[in-house]
């Protein structure tokens, strides 16, 4: 055993021979990764053997080791579950995780309806509802609901029918052929249950039936000489035609599956998924991370696919993977138990499974060699940066600065941040400035950074990251207050001004040792055109966010009777203080909460006087 993890040899020795979970700790208490084994002490004091570990990003974790604790089940598949749970719930450090953890969105047609919609769900819900998925991205569905209430002519307004026929006018699309009117009330339930019948067999790819009966309702018009109705059949058939050919078929049967496979190289590990629906190819999405110097095939895979698929997926019956995953029978028997079904993962060696982890594994490919040729290209223009502006190191993470106030007192400030020449939105930071009564630049960007590294000073989420170089939208008053801050504070950090033409365009910078224009290094002047161009958007935004909230705020708070409960209430009700505004007093009063008086005082404090 090493000498720095001797002080756990008692709790290795007591460990159970029973099935588990272990979670490691470092110094500080923190959870850097979570894993599950068949024997607990088998399992865990492998990683505390002298003997060579089987990756590198095995043995930095193992270095990073201080105490680790553990969780004993009844079996190794509650282990697995166990552990898919407490890795979503702690996101370790030295885990392979999805930053993509939102739920995976739905298509949802409520046949149930007398006149069914069709609208994207990110849950499943037991309501009745035809649910179909999950896809893999909301682009997806929108574009397949857009194409469907186009070819199929269903309303895309946002009227409830049968409740809305005749309360309004037929709107543009009506009267250029692209809706056949429910609202006003030509079409009947069971017609408009006609069109939803077809479009669940579109989905569901069985275009020639849904083509068969449209021909023969298109011929049945033609012979009662409604030749404007067979027009717009004969229309219906030619868009579902082309549909059809868009719709790339893999499969000579209606079979489901995904397809998953993986390429890296470098530091970049990256999961291409190919879904398969009704023999046809319907979606793709490819997941990137970073990885250490060395990759452990078996694990990672397998931790994606634990991620990947949850107990809020409608998991295929088959899984094509490019290669094997580590528990490969545990999680067929896991992802059984969620789908209700048999679920089989395999690893295809030859026939049509076989071409799609090929496509799948070129799509993985092209994604990682497409990334590393743009950090290539991004490296060369920060080095040309770093010696442009004659820095001590490549500037890796840039931080901007600007502040808002519009002429206002209510003075904002934001912090936007390049990773590598790319934003990383993730890293923006917003504040309020808290010091200052009326409007001072100078002091609300020296509030701001001098937040900014206090943060830092105290590990707070979202500050660990010291920049490499800072950006004041600013010129020398801005430059000189903030570097006699950091200064006084001993923090060594190049900041440089971002000076303005008369458009408001970046021209140059400005140092202690005067103002650096771009002259002949037009890369450098792009990025940094950027990089000036957002910070300011972002803090225009946040701003004019602000400043909006705050008037609804002061207004609403006004009315003697609304509190915090009532105002979010009409604020989900009707969405905006303007739709407040346009709304009747009759219609105020149906939120929950607004009795009519309560709805007319409201309305008079919105319109600037009283309302009758």
């Amino acid at each position: 055993m090493r000498k720095e993890h001797e002080h756990l040899s008692n709790k290795i020795k007591n460990l159970s021979m029973k099935p588990g979970v272990y979670i490691m700790k470092d110094k500080s208490g923190r959870i850097i990764y979570i894993g599950k084994a068949k024997a607990l002490k088998n399992r865990v004091s492998q990683y505390f053997h002298d003997a060579p570990k089987e990756s590198i990003k095995t043995e930095r974790m193992v270095s990073n080791i201080h105490d680790f604790d553990y969780i004993v089940t009844d079996t190794e598949l509650e282990a697995l579950v166990l552990e898919c749970n407490l890795i979503k719930l702690h996101k370790p450090k030295y885990n392979i995780l999805l930053k993509d953890d939102k739920n995976f969105p739905y298509l949802k047609i409520t046949l149930n309806d007398d006149y069914p919609k069709i609208a994207l769900a990110r849950k499943k819900l037991p309501d009745g509802a035809k649910y179909y998925g999950p896809y893999l991205s909301a682009k997806t569905i929108n574009d397949t609901i857009w194409t469907l209430k186009r070819t199929f002519m269903i309303a895309t307004c946002k009227l409830s029918f049968p409740r809305d026929i005749g309360k309004v006018r037929p709107c543009l699309n009506y009267h250029i052929k692209r809706c056949i009117g429910p609202c006003i009330g030509d079409v009947t339930p069971e017609q408009y249950h006609e069109i939803f019948d077809d479009i669940v067999a579109f989905i569901e790819g069985d275009y020639e039936s849904v083509i068969k009966e449209l021909e023969a309702k298109m011929y049945e018009a033609s012979e009662n000489m409604e030749y404007e109705r067979a027009r717009v059949f004969r229309d219906r058939i030619r868009s579902i035609e082309r549909l059809g050919l868009k719709q790339k078929v893999v499969l000579d049967s209606k079979r489901e599956c995904d397809v998953i496979s993986y390429f890296v190289e470098g530091d970049i590990l990256c999961f291409s998924v190919l879904m398969v629906r009704f023999g046809r190819l319907i979606d793709k999405k490819v997941i990137k991370q970073r990885v250490g110097a060395a990759f452990d095939e078996q694990e990672s895979l397998s931790q994606f696919l634990k991620q990947f698929y949850d107990e809020n997926s409608i998991i295929p019956k088959d899984i094509y993977l490019s290669a094997p995953a580590g528990d490969g029978a545990l999680l067929e028997e896991h992802f059984s138990n969620i789908a209700g079904h048999k679920v089989r993962i395999s690893a295809p060696k030859s026939g049509k499974p076989l071409e799609l982890v090929r496509m799948s594994l070129s799509n993985a490919r092209e994604e990682v060699r497409n990334d590393i040729l743009s950090m290539e290209k991004s490296r060369a223009l920060l080095l040309e940066t770093k010696r442009m502006l004659d820095l001590p190191s490549v500037p890796a993470r840039i931080e901007a600065y600007d502040v808002s106030n519009l002429g206002s007192d209510a003075m904002v400030g934001a912090m936007v941040v390049f990773k590598e020449g790319a934003p990383s939105k993730s890293d923006y930071k917003r504040f309020k400035i808290r010091t200052l009564d009326a409007p001072d630049d100078y002091a609300a960007t020296k509030e701001i950074i001098y937040r900014r590294f206090e943060a830092l000073e105290a590990g707070e989420r979202g500050f660990c990251e010291k920049p490499d170089l800072i950006l004041l939208d600013g010129g020398a008053g801005h430059l000189n207050a903030v570097t006699d801050m950091l200064s006084n504070l001993g923090i060594d950090v190049p900041v440089f001004g971002m000076v303005k033409n008369k458009s408001h365009r970046i021209r140059g910078l400005v140092s202690k040792d005067g103002e650096l224009t771009f002259k002949g290094v037009g890369d450098v002047y792009t990025l940094l055109g950027r990089i000036s161009e957002e910070v300011h958007r972002f803090a225009i935004s946040y701003h004019r966010t602000k400043r909006t909230k705050n008037t609804l705020t002061s207004a609403l708070d006004s009315v003697k009777g609304v509190g915090g409960v009532k105002r979010a209430a009409l604020l989900k009700h009707f969405g905006s203080v303007k739709k407040i505004k346009e709304a009747d007093i009759s219609e105020i009063a149906q939120v929950k909460g607004i009795n009519e008086e309560l709805a007319r005082r409201i309305k008079a404090e919105l319109s600037g006087g009283d309302e009758k």
